[in-house]
């Protein structure tokens, strides 16, 4: 496992003398000479900024840099800057001559470069750590030239007071597995498939958890690499019969001695539930207020309406794997998708769900199909059931379930992550749009510069994008800023029923096509913590680092129990979510 910035920054010690602070020594360790001198040529200024304001700025012990070099390293780092191979390569060279300590043998060295090698490989696994090293004092993050302190290495997440049928979606989950699918009918590719389940298994060895595959009519060339990957941290369960989906999130959840899935539809009736959504969105408001050609992706993604599990009758994958698992199998009474429920805890540690409203609708048409007098009942009425019947399928009282606004996406996790403690982490598309038009500039100013183009030309092209682009990510501004609304109301709701509330986090986590980058999902993924105690998140890889680490910031500085964000290959990520959905729709988190 090698860290996102090929480095790790062990934290100082620092102490008191004389109302003075004086700060120890500092080192930095890294992992490879070649890693390091591809990797700033490959990731580009930000990351090669920062790693010289480590190297420039420290202080270090005599197995380190000697601060005499700091002169030198700024020289190189205007060539690295401009992501010249030979810049890197002096880098390199000088690191090894002061420090050889910190490098691997030659041996080591060779296999090193050729993993890296592979890795540069856009379809090949490409799994990114964004890690801080702990000490028993504070341990720093450097961000943006900054350096933010972070909580303690005992800092952890609140762990649930309450049992639920359903396994938190934040750091109070303890899963011992994780279960993915990898089948003939992805309309993705196995190859993505497999890349992102080579990803995953990564992290299982990192922290701990066993990965469980269901392997369903898979070519003999992908079935023969899944047969070699299998091990302590890989169990592969091949299926031949029925239909089985890649996105395992949504048909069920997965506990130590049952499986529980959604309420079964009736094929007749599927017509009916999404016309009963459509309904509720109108009355609700939630409709896209552009028109398509004015931002297609964007009008799609607010008007899709999630229901293949009903349409699929997709209840039957989970009932498969309980039979295999020999597991009992639990029917709920409520139709709600996987992806469209997020359990969580508040800094109490009292767990609390959130349910998309267009799961309610479905719900409530579900019910009244059966219930006649239910059906004749008001709104409110029938709402105050579907809570009800919801609590009941998740083991939690009535009060702690909270029905929310979709965020521009057909399921929660598309848009809202739980980091745990209360914390919910919503999109904000206008951080995205400001950050993806100050990137567009910095495009332009280059095709200007390397004269690909005329500045007028290019301030043509560049009004037309960030035009398009503000259109399409102020409606969907519109629709989170509604989500927002409902998770506060849910706050106060808890804060008044002796809770501790809930913490709105407005994160630039989720991003559209454009002139320079693909989709983006990085509010789409599993966390979790280890059996070590530490937290993690695995999310999408970004097609551009700058997205990744603005992320990671906003993540990292707001819960200290996240100690850890793993990024899966991001040529795969684009891939996936291009059919509608990241890796946290294909990975679902189960206790045994």
């Amino acid at each position: 496992m090698q860290p996102s910035g090929d480095f790790e920054q062990k934290a100082p010690e620092s102490g008191n003398n004389d109302g003075q602070e004086q700060q120890q020594p500092q080192q930095v360790v890294f992992r490879s000479p070649i890693q390091i001198g591809i990797g700033l040529q490959k990731l580009g200024s930000v990351r090669a900024t920062r790693l010289l304001e480590i190297l420039a700025a420290a202080q270090y012990t005599d197995d380190g840099l000697a601060p005499a070099v700091s002169e030198q390293l700024q020289t190189i780092g205007v060539e690295i800057k401009s992501e010249s191979r030979s810049g890197a390569e002096k880098l390199v060279g000088l690191i090894q001559k002061r420090a050889p300590q910190t490098f691997p043998s030659s041996a080591a060295q060779a296999e090193q470069a050729k993993r890296i090698e592979l890795n540069n490989r856009q379809q090949e696994v490409r799994l990114q750590l964004i890690k801080l090293a702990h000490t028993g004092q504070h341990a720093p993050l450097m961000n943006g030239g900054r350096c933010s302190r972070r909580g303690k290495p005992s800092d952890a997440a609140v762990v649930a007071k309450d049992i639920c049928h359903v396994i938190p979606k934040d750091l109070s989950a303890r899963p011992k597995r994780m279960y993915m699918v990898c089948t003939a009918s992805d309309s993705v590719g196995e190859d993505v498939a497999l890349q992102l389940i080579q990803d995953m298994l990564l992290v299982a060895q990192a922290e701990g958890f066993q990965m469980h595959v269901t392997a369903h009519n898979v070519s003999k060339d992908t079935g023969k690499t899944l047969t070699q990957l299998a091990g302590n941290h890989l169990v592969i369960c091949p299926l031949d019969q029925g239909l089985f989906s890649c996105w395992a999130e949504d048909s069920g959840e997965i506990n130590a001695d049952h499986i529980r899935v959604p309420a079964r539809i009736n094929k007749n009736d599927v017509p009916k539930l999404e016309q009963a959504i459509r309904v509720d969105r109108e009355k609700r408001g939630y409709r896209a207020g552009i028109q398509e050609l004015d931002y297609p992706e964007v009008v799609r993604a607010i008007n899709r309406i999630g229901i293949s599990v009903a349409e699929d009758g997709k209840q039957a994958e989970k009932a498969a794997l309980a039979t295999v698992l020999e597991r009992k199998l639990v029917h709920h009474q409520s139709h709600i998708e996987g992806g469209n429920l997020l359990i969580g805890t508040d800094a109490g540690g009292r767990l609390f769900a959130l349910v998309g409203k267009d799961s309610v609708a479905a719900t409530r048409a579900h019910l009244a199909g059966a219930d006649k007098e239910l059906a004749t009942a008001s709104v409110d009425q029938q709402d105050d059931h579907v809570r009800k019947v919801i609590g009941q399928d998740l083991n939690l009282p009535a009060e702690r379930v909270f029905f929310v606004e979709q965020p521009g996406q057909f399921h929660l996790d598309m848009g809202v992550l739980l980091l745990g403690n209360g914390i919910v982490a919503v999109n904000d598309s206008r951080q995205v749009l400001q950050l993806t038009q100050s990137w567009l500039a910095e495009y332009a100013a280059q095709l200007v510069k390397q004269q690909i183009c005329t500045p007028a030309e290019m301030d043509q092209e560049l009004k037309r994008e960030s035009a398009k682009l503000a259109k399409g990510l102020q409606e969907m501004a519109r629709c989170e800023a509604a989500t927002v609304r409902d998770i506060v109301r849910a706050s106060e709701v808890i804060a008044q029923t002796g809770g501790k509330g809930l913490k709105v986090l407005r994160v630039p986590g989720a991003y559209p096509n454009s002139l320079i980058t693909s989709q983006m999902n990085f509010l789409n993924g599993e966390i979790g913590t280890s059996g070590t105690g530490t937290g993690y998140l695995i999310t999408n890889g970004g097609s551009d680092r700058r997205a990744e680490l603005a992320i990671a910031d906003a993540y990292l500085d707001a819960q200290p129990a996240l100690k850890t964000i793993y990024f899966v290959s991001s040529g795969a990520s684009a891939a996936s979510l291009e059919k509608g959905g990241g890796i946290g729709c294909r990975t679902k988190s189960g206790t045994g």
